[in-house]
Order: structure tokens, then sequence, then C-alpha cells
């Protein structure tokens, strides 16, 4: 997924809103960010939010699981950092921006190296968990499949894959 400039970034969001006024009154959908991580594409879990800052300084927590990076002060608040490439045993190669998701009081980061994708996601997108996924160890994290511009979209539960990685320990 390439960075959007500003220009494209606000092109997009025109173009959502053109599209959210074609819409049959009746169509259901919901709005939310969908990013790359360990080559495949992940989405934001309806009703989750999403911030998207530049990446701050990430100090390290000694003894953390090498998926925790660490953590970083985000307007006075310490968030702790987290790779889900490397609970997928992967890697973000350059961590640019992170994504903050959770709740407001108690929210966590994850690093990106590109500015997620703002998508509007309808149920006649729904799609079962791709096979390929669905057998890793971790597949009980994702909640939800979408197909959008044919390709797959799935929705990860953050907070299961990290209790997951952690109780592995394997990561």
């Amino acid at each position: 997924m390439e960075p959007l400039t500003p220009h494209q970034a606000l092109a997009q969001a025109a173009s959502l809103e053109l599209k959210i006024a074609e819409l049959d009154e009746d169509e259901q959908y919901f709005t939310t960010l969908g990013y790359c991580a360990h080559h495949r594409h992940w989405l934001i879990p309806e009703g989750h939010r999403g911030e998207v800052l530049p990446a701050p300084a990430i100090n390290a927590v000694p003894f953390a699981p090498p998926y925790c990076l660490g953590i970083a002060n985000v307007r006075g608040a310490i968030v702790p950092i987290f790779d889900v490439a490397q609970c997928m045993g992967g890697r973000t190669k350059r961590a640019r921006y992170i994504l903050l998701t959770g709740p407001v009081a108690d929210p966590l980061g994850i690093v990106l190296e590109d500015i997620p994708k703002t998508l509007q996601i309808f149920d006649r997108q729904k799609a079962e968990v791709s096979a390929e996924l669905a057998s890793e160890d971790w597949a009980h994290a994702l909640s939800s499949a979408y197909t959008i511009e044919q390709q797959y979209w799935h929705c990860l539960d953050l907070a299961s894959l990290l209790t997951d990685a952690h109780e592995r320990g394997s990561m």
C-alpha cells in the first residue's frame, strides 16, 4: 500500500462522501481503517477507534517480548507500542506511523510502514476467513473477513492476538 499525499487523502475523502450519497438507503455499512502488516490486509474491527500519528520516540522496555517494541508518550499518555507483524512471524521494516486503537482510556499502538486507508465496508462484501489464514496459530484472533477491491481484508482482534503471542512466548 503506497502512502497517500495530502491531496490524495482529500480526494479519497471526497470520493467516499460521493459514494455515501449514492448508497441504497437500506444497505448496511461501516467505515474503518485498513492497513497492511506481514504482507496481508487488516481492518480495525467495527466499533474500535483508530488514529494515525507519525511514529514517536519508542522507549524499549527491559525483558519485554520482541513484538512489544516499547512504550511511547502520546499527548502525555504512556502507550505500549507493538509490531503486529512479529506476532505473525514477520517484522515491520520501517515504522513510520503508529495506529492508536483500543479503548480511549487504555489505548495501544501498532507500528505501520504506511498510512492506512479509510474504507467503507458493506454487508455484501462479507467473506469467509481465507483458508490460508484459517490454519495459522493465531486464527482465532480473526473476527470476520471482507472482499474489497478483489483482496481479502480481515478484522483482527489485536487484544486476542497479543494475548496469544504472550501465552505462546515464542515470538
